[in-house]
């Protein structure tokens, strides 16, 4: 958490990767997540969410070849699920950014080992640089309703 760059609340979800960390064999990616658990009943089956955050950008820059590249997020609500929200993977220098993304839940939501729960993940992937999200919120929409 980053107590001096933020929009809302007095702090924000901040990655860094300054070291320009590097994968130790070809084909390997450089993942620096965090995650925040979502309370599985406060999510239904089968229904559309809508995500809204803010995300600013630092000097985010690709290291090495990889299918995820920047900054991102993405949803595990079950089993072998992930979703990625973003529907760009961001890189370079960005102001406080509002984005909003739509998300359907599957027929089943939660883990067979009853332990884990359904997250978020906030991702800096085969980049250097840093990334902030602020006012992350996950709501309830009508299957016609926008994403504004």
């Amino acid at each position: 958490m980053d107590d001096r760059t933020y929009r809302e609340g007095g702090h924000s979800v901040k990655i860094q990767n300054t070291d320009i960390l590097t994968p130790k064999e070809p084909g390997q990616g450089i993942r620096i997540t965090l995650d925040h658990s979502i309370d599985e009943n406060r999510l239904k089956p089968n229904t559309d969410y809508l995500l809204t955050y803010y995300i600013k950008l630092e000097g985010v820059t690709p290291v090495c070849r990889g299918h995820q590249m920047g900054a991102f997020i993405y949803i595990s609500t079950t089993d072998g699920e992930h979703t990625m929200l973003n529907e760009c993977q961001y890189t370079g220098d960005i102001p406080w950014t509002k984005q909003g993304l739509r998300y359907k839940t599957p027929q089943a939501i939660g883990f067979k080992d009853g332990k884990l729960k359904p997250h978020l993940w906030f991702c800096l992937c085969n980049s250097k640089g840093t990334v902030w999200f602020d006012d992350v919120r996950l709501r309830e929409v009508e299957a016609g309703e926008g994403t504004k």
